[in-house]
């Protein structure tokens, strides 16, 4: 595992919903571009933090 990790945000109202984390940018955009096609009406963010971030 590298120190950047991939976390894709799910967002309504302005919220976030859901939240999940990949080790890879391919996995993280793959899975934002299937959950886009099953609810398009939901807006998925994805970015790049550092794993110090998410775990200790």
């Amino acid at each position: 595992m590298t120190d950047t990790v991939w976390k894709c945000e799910q967002w309504r109202a302005g919220q976030v919903y859901n939240k999940v984390v990949f080790n890879t940018q391919e996995e993280a955009e793959l899975f934002a571009r299937k959950m886009r096609h099953v609810e398009p009406d939901l807006l998925w963010n994805v970015e790049a933090v550092q794993a110090s971030q998410i775990w200790n």
